[in-house]
């Protein structure tokens, strides 16, 4: 009998779907090796640690998911990310600032920023500024959508139109504190 062959994506794609309900860091190499149907083996070939894994998982849903055009795309890209998947979501957030993959994508940011006409008044150290307000506030709108105790949860779209509103408040509020 032909010895299966896995490959780096065939194992990704595996431990993403078993990432979605069960985080990053639960993640087991039994666990994806299970859910492959083969040994721990083909994994360890491919990856030198679980850490390896995590980190080349995180690489990948960061290019598939969160790769929008403009910076106000990208940021409503995250959030309905962070409304579909949020225990990943979390995750990531928890992994990123260990990621130097996560270094580059910050900067990729900061130049989408550079490129939208209502920010190019802001120097970049202004705009990493409003860029981290902004991303807390995701943040927190990805939680409470966890947790609201209202019912029923707000739609996709209304989650999209208070981000836009609030972005637009933090813009304005940035510019009124440098005419200050």
């Amino acid at each position: 009998m032909a010895k299966k062959i896995f490959t780096k994506q065939m194992i990704l794609e595996k431990a993403g779907l078993l990432a979605e309900d069960a985080g990053l860091y639960k993640l087991s190499m039994r666990k994806i090796a299970k859910g492959l149907g083969s040994s721990i083996t083909p994994i360890y070939e491919s990856f030198n640690s679980k850490d390896d894994l995590i980190e080349a998982l995180f690489q990948q849903i960061i290019r598939e998911n969160l790769n929008a055009g403009s910076y106000y795309e990208r940021n409503e890209q995250i959030l309905l990310y962070g409304l579909h998947n949020p225990v990943l979501y979390r995750d990531i957030r928890r992994h990123a600032p260990s990621s130097h993959y996560f270094h580059e994508f910050h900067r990729e940011i900061i130049e989408l920023m550079k490129q939208e006409p209502a920010l190019s008044c802001f120097d970049e150290k202004i705009l990493k500024s409003l860029n981290f307000d902004i991303t807390i506030y995701m943040n927190g709108l990805v939680e409470e959508s966890m947790v609201s105790s209202l019912e029923p949860r707000m739609e996709e779209n209304e989650y999209i139109r208070v981000l836009r509103q609030v972005t637009e408040l933090f813009v304005l509020g940035y510019e009124k504190a440098i005419m200050a």
